[in-house]
């Protein structure tokens, strides 16, 4: 082999090296982002709420009940297996004009009592704040929540999904059922506080 073949060579596997490949392009689940899994929230403690008025309405007669909220330090344990817990997505509104706090309007589907629900609240930034409310929802009955969303957005951000869990009991544990979980996002469903005037 010749010094010129020789050097012409070694050039060529330098210049090889040099060149990188080109980048390809991100898949479409890449692009999208990560909206923390809800099986990695369990560890975390459950975030305190202020004392609220709730309304129980019954679908027949209508009454109201006011209890008090009663917070507790429980993680939720998940259950993807409940069948006695259905809960639908009543409305959701605001309050008021200044969109500071909303009414969250739960119903049940189920023939049973349910004894409960857990909120999982994720904010703009990924954090997700877990909240156990413990007032019943009657079978076929509606339970109206009012959600402080200034406090919300102070803690996690501007509130990317709000998912309702409800509780079931079994053998004295009370479960929070992934399987029949509703959610909403505020500022996307929730109604105006008064009917928009037109003319």
């Amino acid at each position: 082999m010749t010094k010129t073949a020789l050097v012409l060579m070694c050039f060529l596997l330098f210049l090889a090296a040099c060149v990188q490949k080109p980048v390809s392009n991100q898949s479409i689940q890449e692009l999208v982002s990560k909206t923390p899994d809800i099986e990695d929230v369990i560890k975390q403690p459950v975030a305190e709420e202020k004392n609220e008025t709730v309304e129980e309405v019954k679908p027949v007669n209508e009454t109201k009940l006011e209890e008090k909220v009663e917070i507790t330090d429980e993680t939720p344990i998940l259950n993807k297996k409940c069948r006695n817990s259905a809960i639908i997505y009543d409305s959701c509104k605001w309050t008021d004009q200044t969109k500071s706090t909303f009414t969250l309007r739960i119903a049940s589907a189920s023939k049973q009592e349910i004894p409960g629900v857990w909120f999982f609240i994720t904010g703009e930034s990924g954090a997700i704040k877990t909240v156990k409310r413990t007032e019943d929802i009657l079978s076929k009955g509606t339970r109206t929540y009012t959600i402080d969303y200034t406090a919300l957005v102070k803690e996690i951000g501007v509130v990317k999904r709000f998912e309702v869990l409800p509780i079931e009991e079994v053998n004295g544990t009370g479960y929070a059922c992934e399987n029949q979980r509703v959610y909403t996002i505020p500022k996307t469903y929730c109604k105006p506080s008064e009917p928009v005037k037109v003319g």
